[in-house]
């Protein structure tokens, strides 16, 4: 499965930067409040692909909160 990641990084990348966190998340979106206003969140990304998701939330909860967001992901860009 990485292997097709690795070879199409960059178009995947750009297809996922395309939406929003918002427009990909509406779903369950409105309980993200709940999870990061806790001062003792961790959250963590596994597959971060572009970093789109765990940089909005990370953002979200900067200097408010204490949040703290990792994101992984396996595959390797070149």
């Amino acid at each position: 499965m990485t292997t097709f990641f690795n070879k199409n990084a960059a178009e995947l990348a750009k297809q996922y930067l395309s939406k929003s966190f918002d427009e990909v998340h509406q779903s369950w979106h409105q309980l993200l409040p709940a999870i990061i206003e806790n001062p003792n969140a961790r959250i963590l990304d596994i597959g971060a692909g572009s970093g789109r998701d765990a940089k909005f939330i990370a953002q979200s909860a900067i200097n408010k909160y204490g949040t703290h967001v990792i994101a992984v992901e396996p595959t390797i860009f070149r």
